[in-house]
């Protein structure tokens, strides 16, 4: 019966396997840089050539001519100004809302002890593991017919039965109360 490979020391095999777990971490975080990086090298490389670079198959990852054209020209499409500004419009609220929100929440679970503080939590981490395409339809639908307190409903006395419901599904409003 032989038993394995026993070191006479043990500290010696643990400085082994503390090698081997160190070689294994180091290739496992070079391949994953890899598969990340690959892609965002490869289109910054892409974005300084010209077009007969483009269509040179000996040209691979540096250009032979470097040109700045394709961002004058992807300026003059696509408009960064206005891009910026209408991002800036809907993005800077939606982050201090949430925020705002989400230190609140935060704070609440760490100061309190309530009843049912485990199921809201659990609900909490609910919301952040279903991802967003599951719920996309309910959400068209909730901003479709948007109904602010109940109002819409209220006034459907005074609408003939109607009911009343504004749209606002081509305002920022629903990325300002997702956030919330």
């Amino acid at each position: 019966m032989t038993q394995g490979f026993k070191f006479k020391n043990k500290k010696a095999g643990d400085r082994a396997l503390d090698i081997i777990t160190k070689i294994l971490r180091t290739l496992f975080l070079l391949g994953m840089a890899y598969v990340l990086l690959y892609p965002v090298l490869f289109l910054l490389s892409n974005a300084f050539r010209s077009p007969v670079d483009r269509l040179d198959p000996t040209v691979i990852w540096i250009p032979k001519t470097l040109t700045f054209n394709n961002f004058v020209l992807a300026d003059q499409l696509i408009g960064f100004k206005d891009s910026i500004l209408k991002t800036c419009t809907i993005l800077i609220p939606s982050v201090i809302v949430q925020v705002f929100v989400c230190l609140m929440v935060a704070y609440g679970f760490a100061r309190f002890k309530f009843k049912g503080r485990d199921v809201l939590f659990s609900l909490l981490l609910f919301t952040i593991i279903v991802p967003t395409s599951t719920i996309i339809i309910p959400l068209y639908v909730q901003f479709h017919f948007f109904d602010f307190f109940g109002i819409g409903q209220l006034l459907r006395i005074f609408n003939q039965g109607r009911p009343v419901s504004v749209n606002i599904l081509n305002t920022n409003w629903p990325f300002y109360l997702m956030s919330a």
